[in-house]
Order: structure tokens, then C-alpha cells, then sequence
């Protein structure tokens, strides 16, 4: 799976042009200040602004204090494990 900005999913229907939602991609963007470039987490991956994937050991440091500040909601939103 990539990163998308889309994150509601629409298909129409052969038997007429109603759009049915098929699935639901809700993302959260994470951000530090204005010198560092934003983080988005889609589905529990890490992406950045330019769509690729950044693995969890790669990560910068603040990441892990934005997530903290997250609602157990929105990180389930997002994906990630909630305790």
C-alpha cells in the first residue's frame, strides 16, 4: 500500500451512478516546528511529504513525543497501537 491524501474511497455502482464508499484511509500529519518537514501515518507506516515510506528506526527523534500527544482515537485512526 502507498500513501495517499485520499482518504475516502468512492466506487460507482454498474446499476446506476450512485458512489458507494468502499473504504476509509484516514492519515494524521505530524510536525515540528517550521524547519522540519512534515511526517504523515497512514495505516500504522510512516510516509513523507513526498510519499515514501520512512521505516520506524529512521525516524526523527520529536516523532515519538507528537504521538504521545495524540487521542487514542486518532492513533487508531492512523493505525497505530493502542494501549
Amino acid at each position: 500500500m502507498s500513501f495517499t491524501l485520499k482518504v475516502h474511497d468512492y466506487k460507482r455502482r454498474r446499476d446506476g451512478n450512485q458512489a458507494v464508499l468502499v473504504r476509509v484511509q484516514p492519515y494524521v500529519r505530524l510536525k515540528n516546528g517550521e524547519e522540519s518537514p512534515p511526517i504523515f501515518v497512514q495505516s500504522g507506516k510512516f510516509w513523507a511529504e513526498g510519499g515514501d515510506e520512512i521505516d520506524e528506526d529512521d525516524l526523527p527523534d520529536w516523532v515519538a513525543g507528537e504521538i504521545a500527544k495524540m487521542s487514542k482515537t486518532a492513533k487508531r485512526e492512523a493505525g497505530l497501537e493502542v494501549e
